[in-house]
């Protein structure tokens, strides 16, 4: 049977990114195609951040290293043994494990009723051995947005970097708040937001695996880089050695073909089918909507089911969708037509 994917975060690639991915396939960044198609790559995704002239990164596999490179650039800035890192129990799971690879200790601050961290709880875990805080832009459960400018605020009295994960919202905030969405500021535009990261395979729409980790201040990666490394030029600021060459080049090729405005359009399209099922759902009277969508994330539940069932119903219906403990998660990604959601509530309306 063929699965219809409603949970992924990963995007149906764009044929032009994905014609340049298989283009540079078996190529390595640095030995067949130059440093310099990075760093380009870089710029086109931070020209959607408000990403500084002092600003700098690298495309890397995914959001997990792009994390990881993120509390390791600030656990070399802070030098304090086993320094703590205050981030939301809603962080990507990647945060988590950055901190037992990193040798920092965790300190996850729980989240308030509209599914956000809780700010004041962020600020009173912040302690003298605090080396770096943790905010997201579209949270993998239902997409919200932490309050990062207030974040932003304590954390910079305090001298403690603020990362931003926007693996999922970096391409989709952006476009919203172009198409008018009141939505909070959450990138580079806010002082003390010092690292960002954005995935171009979630909705920038390029083949896996393909992220993107940017500093505001470049130096922040002087102490990931290798030394003395005279053999191999290559060598980065990244966790990887030998990196290909096709997730730069598919970045550079979609973003340059499809624009602020192309993105724009797509980013329109899926919150227009995002809204249209979100309108549908309260035709059902056992299975809702968890809470009114930020973007095209929506969490759903029933009455009758319990979450597993309710996902391995879904399954048997053709749909594949992500659980978590308290509801389904369905992501209405570019792939999915009116049509489709459609067939997902005349399937639902059947367990209602």
């Amino acid at each position: 049977m063929h699965i219809k994917q409603l949970g992924t975060m990963t995007a149906v690639p764009h044929h032009i990114a994905r014609n340049a991915f298989q283009m540079h396939a078996g190529q390595e960044l640095g030995i067949h195609v130059p440093l310099e198609m990075e760093q380009k790559a870089v710029r086109l995704v931070g020209g959607f951040l408000n990403t500084p002239q002092t600003a700098g990164g690298h495309i890397v596999s995914g959001g997990t290293e792009a994390n990881i490179i993120a509390l390791w650039a600030a656990r070399e800035r802070k030098k304090i043994p086993g320094g703590e890192v205050v981030f939301p129990i809603t962080s990507h799971y990647s945060i988590l494990r950055a901190c037992r690879l990193l040798g920092l200790t965790p300190r996850p601050v729980s989240a308030g009723f509209d599914y956000t961290v809780d700010v004041e709880k962020l600020k009173n875990a912040i302690t003298e051995n605090t080396v770096a805080v943790v905010a997201t832009a579209g949270t993998t459960s239902l997409g919200v947005i932490d309050d990062i400018p207030r974040i932003a605020e304590f954390a910079l009295a305090a001298g403690i970097p603020l990362h931003v994960d926007a693996a999922y919202g970096g391409f989709v905030f952006p476009f919203m708040k172009k198409l008018g969405y009141d939505l909070l500021d959450f990138d580079f535009s806010v002082d003390g937001v010092t690292s960002i990261t954005i995935d171009p395979h979630k909705m920038g729409l390029v083949p896996p695996p393909t992220g993107c980790i940017i500093f505001r201040d470049c130096t922040m990666l002087d102490s990931l880089r290798p030394e003395n490394v005279l053999y191999y030029p290559a060598a980065s600021s990244v966790i990887a050695g030998t990196r290909p060459a096709s997730p730069t080049m598919a970045t550079l090729a979609v973003i340059e073909y499809l624009g602020e405005n192309g993105y724009k359009e797509i980013v329109k399209t899926c919150l227009e089918l995002t809204n249209y099922f979100y309108d549908r759902l309260k035709e059902l009277k056992t299975i809702k909507a968890v809470m009114k969508p930020v973007c095209n994330i929506i969490g759903i539940r029933s009455e009758k089911l319990d979450t597993h069932s309710l996902k391995d119903y879904l399954e048997t219906c053709g749909w594949g969708v992500f659980e978590f403990s308290e509801w389904i998660r369905i992501i209405i990604m570019p792939h999915l037509t009116q049509g489709d959601l459609v067939k997902l509530i005349m399937d639902l309306k059947k367990i209602d």
